[in-house]
């Protein structure tokens, strides 16, 4: 029972008040970028900054399918930025499923139920508050999708599994989440760390003008 209560309560409880944690971080951002806006008024030192993420989960590190990497592509203005990120985050590699189900299986089957399969996309929001030139804070909302398949593997007389699979039904799963993290600016060079609900610890290079 109590290992039952440590592979599953437990990592639920973490994450779900990580996410927490991030989603009010990124209300106080909001708020905070809001409020600046608002007494910055008349201020014409704007500018634009782009840049391209990585990122590791160890969470979602399987062997045999995903690797827990992804990346990102980020655009900011002063105030507000967006990102479009991805993560491979997949249970069942999907280069081992087949959709045809008369060129699978020869023995018994067994259906192992729904996985991840192909990854992770979506979006987030981020809101800037710039505490010098030089250096920024930002959090935010974001929205994720992935594409869960039931993973149906022949069951072989010695009772091992096949590593191939059949595709069975499909369906998507959407995913709340929040980012926090901060940039430095070097003339116009934009460095930045940062931590994802699902795309997990994040470095970024890329330029502001």
């Amino acid at each position: 029972m109590a290992l039952s209560l440590t592979r599953g309560v437990v990592p639920f409880f973490c994450g779900g008040i990580v996410k927490y944690l991030l989603l009010i971080a990124a209300v106080i951002m909001t708020l905070l970028s809001i409020t600046k806006t608002i007494f910055a008024a008349g201020d014409e030192s704007n500018f634009l900054g782009i840049w391209m993420e990585g990122n590791y989960n160890p969470r979602y590190r399987i062997n045999g399918a995903g690797t827990g990497t992804g990346g990102a592509f980020g655009i900011r203005s002063k105030y507000v930025g967006c990102r479009l990120g991805y993560i491979d985050n997949q249970q069942f590699n999907q280069s081992n499923i087949s959709f045809l189900p008369a060129a699978f299986a020869q023995n018994a089957t067994v259906n192992t139920g729904y996985k991840r399969v192909g990854g992770e996309y979506g979006g987030d929001v981020d809101f800037y508050l710039n505490l010098f030139r030089s250096l920024s804070l930002h959090a935010g909302p974001g929205l994720y999708y992935r594409g869960l398949t039931e993973v149906i593997r022949e069951k072989y007389p010695d009772g091992t599994l096949s590593n191939g699979a059949y595709g069975g039904n499909r369906k998507m799963q959407y995913i709340p989440t929040g980012s926090a993290g901060l940039q430095v600016k070097l003339w116009h060079l934009q460095l930045g760390v940062g931590y994802h609900s699902e795309r997990g610890y994040i470095a970024s290079i890329g330029g502001q003008w």
